[in-house]
């Protein structure tokens, strides 16, 4: 995934993110390089869903902190939490 974020020029008007090691999950996915990319590649009107896994206060601060990326007015943020008791869906909407 980081992979082909980094390199494609395409554009996208969904992008899921849905990564998981058991409940371990790539520290990229959360590095700002990486978020300011998926914004470039997310289309206008387009949607990130994001699978997330919260397990402790630290997950839920590491959360807090990824949408932070995504504060300004061309956004539209919203969350699904407790799914499945420990998933946390982030949906992210460019404006």
């Amino acid at each position: 995934a980081q992979n082909f974020v980094s390199k494609t020029t395409e554009n996208f008007d969904l992008i899921l993110i849905d990564i998981f090691q058991d409940n371990f999950m790539p520290s990229f996915l959360f590095e700002p390089e990486f978020v300011q990319k998926i914004k470039t590649i997310l289309s206008k009107k387009g949607t990130i869903l994001f699978n997330t896994m919260v397990l402790n206060t630290i997950d839920v601060q590491r959360n807090v902190a990824y949408l932070k990326l995504f504060s300004d007015n061309e956004y539209k943020i919203s969350k699904i939490s407790k799914l499945e008791k420990y998933n946390e869906v982030l949906i992210i909407t460019k404006q």
